[in-house]
């Protein structure tokens, strides 16, 4: 990472997401353009990335990095992400180094293959052609499709490792 390292990062209220962000705010100098959706049943954008900043393994105050981190109100179900036309002027002209594309519709309750293909695999075509529209040349993806639907203090709370896989076989993954 140099000083002009600037990344635009999906997911930054997912655990994995807000994971990622804290330890990019300790560790680097980059400055991070995160797309976060404003949901109508949930707190503002800002405040739950604030929250879930405060539940990693190495909680960091956002106000601390505010000068590094700009929070842009999007969804990548919506056509250029659904972002204000100033914010977007705002990634060309600044450039973007990287992306790092973690968000993911991965709730499986009361979801259809039609939500995950519409949200996970439109929306990551989506997100490309952004990309391609703000000119970065690096694009990171995490894939999820085969991650455990168990949590991890479901997996500690088991008698043993054999007893959680055992559990995870009978998942069945909506993608399939």
């Amino acid at each position: 990472m140099t000083m002009s390292d600037h990344y635009f990062i999906t997911g930054a209220t997912s655990k994995v997401g807000a994971e990622f962000i804290s330890q990019l705010l300790r560790t680097s100098s980059a400055r991070l353009s995160l797309l976060i959706r404003k949901l109508p049943e949930a707190r503002a954008p800002v405040r739950r990335l604030e929250l879930a900043l405060q539940t990693t393994s190495r909680p960091v105050a956002l106000n601390d990095y505010a000068h590094r981190v700009t929070v842009i109100r999007g969804d990548i179900s919506k056509r250029n992400l659904g972002i204000r036309d100033d914010d977007f002027l705002r990634l060309q002209t600044q450039g973007v180094s990287e992306l790092f594309h973690l968000a993911a519709l991965t709730d499986r309750l009361g979801v259809t293959k039609d939500n995950l293909f519409e949200a996970n695999y439109e929306g990551t075509h989506r997100l490309l052609r952004f990309a391609g529209k703000i000119g970065v040349r690096t694009f990171n993806h995490l894939g999820w499709l085969y991650s455990s639907p168990f949590s991890l203090s479901e997996a500690a709370g088991s008698n043993d490792y054999l007893d959680f896989m055992d559990r995870a076989q009978d998942f069945s993954n909506l993608n399939e």
